[in-house]
């Protein structure tokens, strides 16, 4: 899958993340079928002078992805793997892709480049293998909010505005219109808005940047 169409897919990936992680589990024996896979390395700032870095990554199933019961992810050639079975469903509007937003690693570590191993496996113990190669820039690793937004545009990030209500909901994400451009107008349109995330779509360096929450004055 090129990195043009995987960064599309995150328009949608971004709601799984921002509302809930839903976990699916069933009991009719239907034996996995994983076909594409989309990953990204998701750079989130708060307060904190660096991020906090997890690992998304899903694949297109040719199976019904609600019979799934677990996600296994191993990558070559390290120590690091992981287990879990909340499994977030997302559609493209042609096909479910199935995977998890938040993979990490202890802290002192990067999440580590190269092939990794994604098994999925049903209720009945039957599992379904595809390998996915994990690249993006490391140097996101290094930058503080600020330097990462400067980064982002000079690696032509494409920037993006969230916007949440009182219950912390996400009720609006995409390119920042003349009708948001300012709290007053993002109010005029979202009467309970309360807070705002700016993010930045990288495809080139396979990263997406989430800039800490700015908080609107009541």
């Amino acid at each position: 899958m090129g990195k043009f169409k995987a960064f599309n897919l995150f328009f949608s990936l971004f709601i799984v993340i921002s509302l809930s992680v839903f976990c699916f589990t069933g009991c009719m024996q239907v034996v996995p079928e994983v076909a594409e896979t989309d990953t990204s390395v998701i750079f989130e700032y708060s307060d904190d002078e660096k991020p906090n870095v997890r690992l998304s990554v899903f694949a297109h199933s040719l199976s019904d992805v609600r019979r799934y019961d677990n996600l296994e992810l191993s990558c070559e050639g390290s120590d690091f793997c992981w287990e879990t079975s909340d499994l977030a469903i997302i559609s493209d509007g042609n096909y479910d892709w199935v995977g998890n937003t938040n993979f990490i690693v202890p802290e002192g570590y990067i999440i580590p480049t190269g092939i990794y191993e994604m098994t999925f496996i049903n209720a009945d113990g039957e599992s379904e293998s595809i390998n996915v190669k994990i690249d993006y820039d490391e140097k996101y690793y290094s930058l503080n909010q600020v330097q990462a937004e400067e980064e982002a545009k000079r690696d032509g990030g494409r920037k993006r505005i969230a916007i949440y209500n009182y219950d912390k909901i996400l009720v609006y994400f995409g390119q920042q219109t003349e009708n948001l451009k300012t709290e007053f107008n993002i109010r005029e349109v979202y009467r309970d808005a309360k807070y705002y995330q700016y993010v930045y779509l990288v495809p080139s360096k396979g990263v997406v940047c989430i800039l800490k929450e700015i908080e609107m004055e009541d």
